[in-house]
């Protein structure tokens, strides 16, 4: 039997309410509500590891994000991690709009640095059944626009050095001035040097940066050459190239009280104006800010619940930003300003443009030439993400 409706009394939308006022603090706080789980500022747009249209993205299970880098010319490169490991090349400059596969390095399950040289030649740390690698990658050239046709040359990997047998390469920085190499391996922490002039690349190594292991898997060189990274309890340590000394550091990385023994750094990012170390620790979240010079750590805050933030950047205008967020978690943008010292969560990353896609897992970063900001993903299938900063608004005189 049918209901008869004619009569029945519908919800009306507060909008419609003649009472409804569009400046109260209510209506405000449900807009707020609504939309403040995702972005709340700027524009990110998740693009596909292919060209659209042209070829087939990086399979899943070996997309993962693991590494950045970019070159001269300012084209961004990117090494995964899975059951292969691939290397990319991302060009969103002009009428371009791609990302190049240039192909599996051999035996390789993650690639974990990726470093261009001035000449732009590629080079490559990865890890594999082998042990630990570098390896070299010819330029690759600018499509200057994607009209015209272009060739998707794989010129392939060259294997330069056999760094271990027995274990991989955690992480690795090129320092341009001295050509060299500088890496930490995966396992007991055995730092390294390579010349990547010297014909034979031959393999120094300095010694383990912790005795027990408890040392952190990402490095950082600030502006004087120095390499840094963490041992046991998130303790600072140093190696110079000028004297080739590794030094323990009486410095520690901020953590809640009696958590030290699970406390390394995560993520680094080196601010090229300021000289400002910033990095997070693993086992809280906290993130940090370092001055090499004063050799003094400040606590910067917690941005998220979460205890994992592997991606940071600092940006053209001096703010960092970052993903928090770990594998059981879906990600959160977060922004520190060190103007007014404020640290403020942006939100959830999500791309409406295309196919809708929602960011869970970031595992690196970099700043583009304008200023846009680069996002790896590291999951089953993932993307290169572009964030693009909201511009503070100028004061008026």
């Amino acid at each position: 039997m049918a209901l008869d409706l004619s009569n029945k009394q519908w919800p009306v939308h507060p909008s419609k309410n003649p009472e409804f006022d569009l400046s109260s603090s209510h209506v405000k706080n449900i807009e707020k509500y609504h939309h403040r789980s995702f972005t709340q500022e700027g524009a990110m747009v998740a693009m596909p590891l292919a060209f659209p249209g042209i070829t087939t993205p990086i399979p899943a299970d070996e997309c993962a994000i693991i590494s950045l880098g970019m070159d001269s010319t300012r084209m961004v490169f990117g090494g995964t991690a899975g059951r292969a490991a691939h290397v990319f090349a991302a060009m969103t400059r002009g009428v371009t709009g791609i990302v190049h596969d240039l192909g599996v390095i051999p035996g390789a399950t993650a690639c974990t640095a990726v470093m261009p040289a001035p000449d732009r030649t590629i080079f490559l740390a990865a890890s594999g059944s082998f042990g630990g690698s570098l390896y070299s990658h010819p330029p690759v050239p600018w499509p200057y626009d994607c009209f015209q046709e272009w060739g998707f040359s794989r010129p392939g990997y060259t294997e330069k050095a056999r760094v271990f047998s027995d274990e991989g390469i955690a992480c690795a920085v090129f320092d341009e001035l001295r050509k060299t190499i500088y890496g930490v391996s995966d396992r007991t922490g055995t730092l390294f040097a390579v010349e990547t002039d010297h014909p034979e690349w031959e393999v120094r190594t300095f010694g383990k940066v912790d005795a027990v292991h408890r040392f952190s898997r990402v490095l950082v060189r600030d502006n004087g050459g120095n390499i840094w990274g963490t041992a046991c309890n998130g303790s600072l340590w140093r190696f110079s190239p000028e004297d080739e000394r590794l030094v323990d550091l009486d410095i520690w990385i901020p953590c809640a009280a009696g958590r030290e023994i699970h406390n390394r750094a995560e993520a680094f990012a080196l601010d090229p104006v300021t000289g400002i170390i910033y990095g997070s620790g693993s086992s809280d979240g906290f993130l940090f800010a370092f001055d090499p010079e004063q050799q003094a750590v400040r606590s910067l805050g917690k941005p998220g619940v979460s205890p994992t933030i592997r991606a940071l950047t600092v940006g053209n205008d001096g703010r960092l930003f970052g993903m928090c967020g770990g594998d059981d978690d879906i990600a959160h943008l977060f922004v520190y300003d060190p103007a007014d010292g404020t640290l403020r969560d942006i939100g959830t990353p999500v791309s409406l443009y295309g196919a809708r896609t929602y960011g869970y897992v970031f595992a690196s970063a970099l700043t583009g030439k304008d200023g846009e900001l680069f996002f790896g993903q590291a999951e089953r299938m993932s993307h290169i993400w572009q964030y693009f900063p909201a511009i503070p608004q100028r004061e008026r005189a």
